[in-house]
């Protein structure tokens, strides 16, 4: 089960989509918690990954993964 995250954020003018993606166990306490906010660190959640889309350009970069 992923639980997928959305923020869009502005950098050098451009605009930008992040996705984060974190792996968890239905039954876990972190469920509820990571449909409300962001991990504090996403390096510490095994299974996670992030992805960039640039809209304008239809392009994804950056893809990283714990």
């Amino acid at each position: 089960l992923y639980i997928r995250q959305y923020v869009g954020f502005v950098r050098d003018g451009v605009r930008y989509l992040y996705v984060n993606a974190v792996l968890v166990e239905k039954k876990s306490p972190l469920v509820g918690q990571l449909q409300k906010a962001f991990p504090p660190s996403c390096g510490d959640v095994n299974g996670s990954w992030g992805i960039q889309y640039d809209p304008k350009a239809k392009q994804f970069t950056g893809f990283t993964t714990k």
